[in-house]
């Protein structure tokens, strides 16, 4: 069985916040240099992607810690 490398990776971001356009975090695949996260790297719930050939994506906070849901108050 072979490991796929692109999944062993570790992403370190700011805590769960209202902050609607503002993230902060940095994404490191192993044995690799950090690659920093800003609010171009973040798509919202709801949110539609076009245009591209290919994406991949990970969930980072969901539910009630949502941007989209802790702004809905």
């Amino acid at each position: 069985m072979r490991k796929n490398p692109i999944l062993d990776a570790t992403i370190n971001c700011e805590a769960p916040n209202n902050g609607i356009y503002k993230f902060e975090g940095n994404l490191q695949f192993k044995g690799q240099n950090m690659i920093s996260l800003g609010p171009e790297n973040m798509l919202l719930r709801g949110s539609s992607l076009r245009n591209t050939e290919y994406a991949f994506g990970i969930a980072i906070f969901t539910g009630s810690d949502s941007k989209v849901m802790q702004n809905a108050a």
